[in-house]
């Protein structure tokens, strides 16, 4: 199975999290790495006082995603990588599922939100936040 830019997986075998988390794709680079934010519950409250990583926390909301109790947020302000063969090899072996897909509105939204932050380089908004 291949993931494309916009899957939201859920996996229970990501490295220094002690339990299952939802994520979204953002960008797949060079057939090997995988670009991903997470998707919290809630907004952590130290980050409460800065606006800069605050405006990176996208909400989600459970009437356009069934997989949702409540209102999420997509952190948009902790860039991951993990190489794509991980994430598929989770896939096959169970321990990651494809859940849904973001819908376009909100990729576009979350998409122009890190392109205007002042916390990625022009170098990391190129290689995540653009269509190749």
């Amino acid at each position: 199975m291949s993931v494309k830019r916009g899957d939201i997986l859920h996996s229970y075998n990501l490295e220094d999290i002690g339990h299952g988390k939802f994520f979204v794709i953002l960008n797949i680079v060079d057939d090997c790495v995988v670009g991903f934010f997470f998707i919290n519950s809630i907004v952590n409250k130290h980050i409460e006082d800065k606006p800069g990583i605050m405006e990176l926390q996208y909400i989600l909301r459970p009437s356009e995603y069934r997989f949702l109790k409540h209102d999420s947020f997509v952190n948009g302000a902790n860039l991951e990588e993990i190489p794509l063969s991980a994430i598929e090899e989770q896939l096959s072996n169970g321990t990651a599922a494809l859940i849904d897909r973001l819908k376009m509105d909100d990729m576009k939204a979350l998409m122009d939100v890190c392109r205007k932050s002042k916390l990625y380089t022009p170098r990391q908004k190129k290689r995540y936040f653009y269509r190749f």
